[in-house]
């Protein structure tokens, strides 16, 4: 491990990225713990300070993701299925990803949603904590979540259950209190194998290195979008910028709220939610209700990027035909149902599995 810090820890000017290859040793070490805590820690954080390269993250991921539990899926589910790949250190502003991943897979759009406990820097709400306040039973082995997946083409994944090296290593991120680059690795790791992907990026400077990782983790379609804390979720109040990723190259362009008249002034209320809060508004939304401004506000924010993701990944041929079927399945209460139903499945599935452990050691101490 020495060598490789050698290469990373000279100094602002002298720094050197790893290659693959020694990213992927230093993974191997870290993960098998013959690197100590603080070596590790000192490859995160000389790291961080001369930025990650693409090379850097693309070896470490493929060690991470030789440690994933697969979620298991049919082969056209996993073809179709769009991994909503948000920020782990949580969110405070309105989570348009949940209703919108809700309203796509009513519609028929398979659609897996992930997260872990909170991380530094930030620790907001994370993406478990909403859904629990929404009654979604997050803990479900990985043949509950793919039936969930094949069924009702949606799922929530707790990304440190099904790849217990990211559980390890949680200790020392939180002692760091930084990001380092598995807050960028952590989301694209997709245990059910989806074929496309949309993540939320905090800074244009990570595009190449992003762009970099997608490549090397293969999927099929792979878009980035600097939204809302770096989240997936693109505001109403501004333009965005988005990226496609290709094998060949990463082109870009902007989407404008306003050309579908879904633009609205910031409403700062929408940016300091409790997860309560959070999860009532959600609900308003699924039920079509636009009785306040700030109802308003979050239709707009959900029907938008509900109809760009239906555009994105191939489901409608413009956005705005992607937005009008996002409506429609919202106010017909399609996607209401939906919700109700995918509660309903997580609930009695998570009863069963806790019956199945409880009699399993039962039966071990017999």
């Amino acid at each position: 491990m020495q060598e490789l810090l050698k290469k990373t820890a000279r100094g602002k000017r002298r720094a050197q990225d790893l290659s693959f290859d020694e990213s992927v040793l230093a993974a191997e070490r870290i993960l098998s713990g013959e690197s100590t805590p603080a070596q590790t820690a000192a490859l995160f954080t000389s790291q961080r300070l001369k930025e990650e390269s693409a090379d850097e993250t693309a070896g470490f991921a493929s060690v991470l993701k030789r440690h994933t539990i697969e979620v298991p899926v049919s082969e056209d589910v996993r073809s179709r299925m769009i991994d909503s790949a948000g920020p782990y250190n949580g969110r405070r502003q309105f989570a348009a990803t949940i209703p919108v991943s809700i309203i796509l897979s009513a519609a028929g759009i398979p659609v897996y949603l992930h997260s872990a406990p909170t991380l530094p820097p930030k620790y907001n709400p994370s993406l478990e904590n909403l859904l629990q306040e929404l009654g979604i039973e997050t803990f479900l082995p990985p043949e509950a979540l793919g039936k969930g997946l094949d069924t009702l083409n949606i799922g929530f994944g707790r990304t440190e259950d099904l790849c217990p090296p990211l559980a390890k290593l949680r200790p020392l991120r939180e002692e760091l209190g930084f990001r380092t680059y598995l807050n960028t690795i952590e989301k694209l790791l997709s245990p059910p194998q989806a074929s496309s992907t949309l993540t939320g990026i905090f800074h244009r400077t990570v595009v190449k290195s992003n762009s970099g990782l997608m490549r090397s983790l293969a999927f099929r379609d792979c878009y980035m979008v600097q939204g809302a804390e770096g989240s997936e979720d693109i505001p109403v109040h501004r333009k965005s910028f988005l990226f496609h990723v290709t094998e060949e190259r990463t082109t870009s362009f902007d989407v404008n709220p306003a050309d579908f008249g879904l633009d609205s002034d910031r409403v700062r209320r929408l940016e300091k939610l409790t997860p309560d809060c959070q999860a009532a508004l959600i609900q308003r939304v699924l039920l079509g209700k636009k009785e306040s401004p700030e109802d308003q506000n979050a239709w707009n924010i959900v029907m938008l990027n509900a109809g760009v993701r239906l555009f994105l990944f191939g489901h409608t041929a413009t956005i705005s035909e992607g937005i009008s079927l996002a409506q429609d399945t919202a106010a017909s209460g399609k996607a209401w149902h939906h919700y109700l139903q995918w509660r309903e499945f997580t609930h009695e599935t998570h009863s069963v599995y806790r019956t199945r452990q409880q009699r399993s050691g039962q039966h071990q101490r017999v």
